[in-house]
């Protein structure tokens, strides 16, 4: 109520309350929507045992705040080419990771649930699931029967081959099936 929102400390919000503590210290900010959000996903990203879907939704969220903050860059701005970064770049280095790494996990937003959760639970490794999020649905869909049907998932040069077929509208559940056997 009253205005307020919390947007990181839940946990100690909770255990506090668990004790009977009628208060507990917070820093008041004031705050946009969007710098809301980067503070929630800064706060939050710090967790240990952090799900690739959570880092992976963690990171879109603040690529999206991050973007809608800064708006379109002046004319002026475009002149000088050595200031200007990619979001993901700028993002990268607030995380501490690579801008391939922001872009890789951003990536895995695209998976379909069920391949999501198999990566979640270390069933896919990352680096397939990064290749597995560039294919359609439907592909992804005719992938996870396949891999369901032959009790395996794909390899990193597996999930190559299915993407470039993919991209010449090659691929299918036959096709599938040969690859994943």
């Amino acid at each position: 109520g009253d205005g307020f929102e919390l947007i990181a400390g839940h946990r100690r919000q909770h255990a506090a309350e668990l004790i009977g503590l009628d208060t507990v210290p917070v820093l008041v900010l004031d705050l946009d929507d969007d710098d809301a959000i980067i503070q929630l996903v800064d706060s939050n990203i710090q967790r240990e045992g952090v799900l690739p879907s959570e880092r992976a939704w963690a990171y879109k969220l603040r690529m999206d705040a991050m973007k809608h903050k800064a708006g379109r860059p002046a004319k002026e701005e475009d002149q000088d080419s050595t200031s200007r970064f990619r979001s993901d770049d700028k993002l990268g280095i607030l995380a501490g990771v690579s801008g391939d790494t922001i872009r890789n996990y951003i990536s895995l937003t695209n998976l379909i649930k069920p391949i999501m959760d198999m990566v979640d639970n270390k069933i896919i490794s990352l680096s397939p699931a990064y290749i597995i999020a560039s294919l359609p649905q439907k592909d992804q869909e005719i992938l996870l029967d396949a891999m369901e049907c032959e009790q395996v998932t794909p390899s990193v040069s597996q999930a190559q081959r299915i993407k470039k077929l993919s991209l010449k509208g090659q691929f299918s559940s036959d096709i599938a099936l040969q690859i994943m056997q």
